[in-house]
């Protein structure tokens, strides 16, 4: 079954609930004999979908099973975040392109988008909302004076229960000692471009709205901060 013929089969359902309840994924995982890649005739169809209203969610779900994007896919889905209003449903396109492209990429193209418009500000604040660091603190309690902090980084896997891709935050998932060492310059890189996009919105409007989202996005920076 083709992904023209998975929304033509489905296109009698509300497609975002087809795609929260995951009515999509099996025929998605049927498909063809490497499902976590795209075949070249896909890559148009791809694009299709996310220009299409209901077709996008059908994206949404290919987006999830997907170990790998076409570098020509990046800004059609980009873009399809920034289009999506609802805060709580554009995370189902920024996160495949932060999982896939580095968050560096997806920040710094956000900072570009920004800067050919600050009429963007708005929504790519609640996009930057879901493009976060692979590694965070997390604090041990030994008493209410005592926090012994632990930097912890998670890669994404194959959920096979999901049928998505996932951070696993278990502790038996976490990076391994060398493969922490190896991303926190990363991690410091994003922090570092994150809180500048953020700061460079704040300091350039007066709509509180704006500014409640930017303090929103600072305070939810902390969460990542190394500590310890």
């Amino acid at each position: 079954m083709t992904l023209n013929q998975i929304f033509v089969k489905n296109k009698a359902k509300d497609a975002l609930i087809a795609h929260l309840k995951g009515d999509f994924k099996d025929d998605i995982l049927r498909r063809s004999k490497n499902p976590h890649s795209l075949e070249n005739v896909e890559m148009e169809i791809v694009k299709t979908l996310l220009s299409d209203p209901a077709g996008k969610w059908v994206a949404a779900s290919i987006l999830e099973v997907l170990e790998s994007l076409p570098g020509n896919l990046f800004i059609p889905v980009l873009r399809t975040s920034l289009e999506t209003e609802d805060p709580s449903y554009n995370s189902f396109f920024v996160e495949p392109l932060v999982r896939i492209f580095g968050e560096i990429r997806v920040i710094e193209s956000l900072t570009e988008i920004l800067e050919e418009d600050f009429n963007n500000a708005k929504v790519i604040l609640r996009v930057i909302y879901h493009v976060n660091s692979k590694v965070r603190s997390v604090g041990h309690f030994f008493g209410k004076q005592d926090i012994r902090w632990e930097t912890k980084g998670f890669n994404y896997e194959w959920n096979a229960e999901q049928k998505k891709f996932i951070q696993d935050t278990r502790n038996s998932k976490a990076m391994s000692q060398i493969e922490l060492d190896q991303y926190i310059p990363t991690h410091k890189n994003f922090m570092n471009l994150k809180k500048e996009l953020v700061l460079k919105i704040k300091s350039k409007t007066t709509d509180r709205s704006i500014i409640e989202e930017a303090n929103r996005c600072l305070e939810k920076l902390t969460n990542y901060q190394l500590k310890g």
